[in-house]
């Protein structure tokens, strides 16, 4: 393509590097003319385009106005990630280079930490750098710097645990050397945002039981079915289970078997109630009760049966009781017909 262009091997986060491009500007030129030069950085993932593009502008000036050579010192910096929660580990980059056209001496870089952030280590690249003691934060000497020299220093650090968010932490970086011409680009900082902490809530029991009986109606005297499912469907063990099976006078119960957790019924209890082996998360089982409809009923009717099911640390008792409805019916031969006489 048109200009230059290189394959980055893969940068690990907090990872890149410097490249300095010498160049030579046309002689043919005549000042004054602004010269704009674009860079562009891509790769298939990429989250933020905005910063991919950077643009230098180079000022053509006539012969007789040329500047002297000057030291322009830039840093910057990043987080990451961008938003993490107290306690975490978080990674601070530094990138800086001297964008003058003169070597820059006494370099100091200083990172300014706050409080909420505690220092694991440091790694550089490129510029050979020393640490300096006392001051506020990190604080280095850097070797000399020739136009276009830099480097790279990555932080590792720790979040406090006390935080509570959401907080948004600011961290500051300077660079400075004795003739720096162009001091605006010598500040850098990045912004951490603590985020909030969800409260977990504590584990609770929550039984469940549901109930059906078949069929759904049936005449007096007929053989029915009810079929009683449940289950622990909360994060904490269910102990001290008890179903309850209670049974309208005209059921009369002729058995009953279960699938499942172990249940065990109480003595002299009626109506039906079973003690169940501890439930759990997740466990449960199943009952059927068979039984026969009274055929002493002459009328058609609604019988509700219900079960119960109950722990003593239930956390949410309200789908703790089911009910079936069984209706009852009449055959032909209870039903008295008219007598239709012939006018014939």
């Amino acid at each position: 393509g048109e200009g230059l262009a290189w394959e980055v091997e893969d940068l690990e986060p907090g990872a890149g590097g410097i490249i300095t491009v010498t160049a030579l500007l046309s002689p043919e030129l005549t000042g004054p003319l602004a010269i704009t030069n674009t860079a562009f950085i891509t790769a298939p993932l990429e989250a933020w385009p905005e910063d991919n593009v950077a643009q230098a502008v180079l000022q053509v000036i006539e012969g007789e106005e040329a500047p002297p050579p000057v030291v322009d010192l830039v840093i910057t910096k990043g987080v990451v990630p961008l938003e993490a929660l107290p306690g975490a580990a978080i990674t601070y980059t530094l990138l800086y280079w001297n964008a003058g056209d003169a070597a820059a001496q006494g370099v100091v870089i200083n990172e300014v930490l706050p409080a909420e952030i505690e220092v694991t280590g440091y790694t550089y690249s490129g510029a050979e750098i020393m640490p300096v003691d006392g001051g506020e934060g990190l604080a280095w000497q850097v070797a000399d710097l020739e136009p276009g020299a830099g480097g790279n220093i990555t932080v590792t650090a720790q979040l406090s645990p006390e935080l509570t968010g959401p907080l948004a932490i600011t961290n500051t970086a300077f660079i400075t050397a004795p003739l720096e011409a162009w001091p605006e680009d010598n500040v850098a900082q990045a912004v951490l945002q603590v985020i909030e902490v969800e409260e977990v809530p504590p584990p609770v029991v929550d039984l469940v039981i549901t109930k059906e009986v078949v069929p759904q109606e049936a005449l007096p005297g007929a053989a029915i079915t009810y079929t009683l499912l449940y289950w622990n469907a909360g994060d904490l063990a269910a102990e001290g289970v008890i179903i309850n099976e209670v049974l309208p006078p005209e059921i009369t119960v002729t058995g009953y078997t279960y699938w499942g957790a172990q249940i065990t019924p109480v003595a002299d209890s009626q109506p039906f109630v079973w003690q169940v082996a501890d439930l759990e998360p997740g466990a449960g089982g199943i009952i059927t009760v068979t039984a026969q409809l009274s055929p002493e009923l002459t009328d058609a009717m609604d019988i509700t049966n219900t079960a119960v099911i109950s722990a003593p640390l239930e956390g949410q008792p309200e789908d703790n009781v089911a009910e079936a409805i069984l209706h009852v019916i009449l055959g032909l031969a209870s039903l008295r017909l008219p007598i239709l006489h012939n006018p014939l």
